[in-house]
């Protein structure tokens, strides 16, 4: 699993210098191995984890297996320490015309109002003492925009229907036309031709 969530890795990704490694992917196999890897946590917290695919075919998508392995992880891991005991955290995979939506829903508290326009920002937590109980530092999500950024991607949050807050991560699928502006300089890229 990628390295923890701390100011070294949100500074390189400021400064340009993590190499992504872009490469055509199935993200279901990567959330898969998201939802065993945060097991232990989900089960210390008596939280149920479950994976629901909704449409009936994903396309592969155009990206870094490890940093998406990232995103979904840290996402993951949220929505269990914020979930209650004898919940459940859902992953859905879902096809969009040109993109794969990955979503994390969790039956917490859900956001503050307050807090909401400032969620992605370095440093940001909603009661800092809460989540300092719970782990966490403050920049992981910071670092999910970063990453998911420099993906070509979209990540965003949504209140749940009834309670608690989806958090999604849009990926451009295979064979979508991107621009070298969208993903950032090549020089940071191992694949040397331009995406199609």
């Amino acid at each position: 699993m990628p390295g923890p969530w701390s100011r070294t890795v949100i500074e390189k990704l400021e400064s340009g210098s993590v190499v992504f490694d872009l490469r055509r992917i199935n993200v279901r196999p990567l959330v898969e191995q998201a939802v065993e890897a945060i097991g232990d946590l989900a089960q210390g917290n008596g939280v149920r984890l479950r994976i629901e695919v909704k449409t009936a075919a994903v396309a592969d998508v155009r990206a870094d297996p490890d940093r998406v392995s990232q995103v979904i992880t840290n996402l993951l891991s949220n929505a269990v320490k914020f979930s209650p005991p004898d919940d459940e955290v859902i992953v859905t995979i879902e096809q969009a015309t040109d993109f794969v939506r990955i979503s994390v829903i969790d039956h917490g508290s859900g956001i503050p109002a307050d807090f909401k326009s400032s969620i992605f920002e370095k440093f940001s937590q909603a009661d800092a003492t809460d989540t300092r109980q719970r782990g966490g530092t403050g920049l992981g999500l910071s670092i999910v925009k970063r990453i998911v950024g420099r993906l070509a991607g979209k990540v965003g949050f949504a209140d749940a229907p009834v309670v608690g807050t989806i958090f999604f991560v849009e990926l451009p699928s295979w064979g979508v036309k991107l621009t070298w502006t969208a993903i950032r300089p090549p020089t940071f890229c191992r694949n040397r031709t331009p995406p199609l």
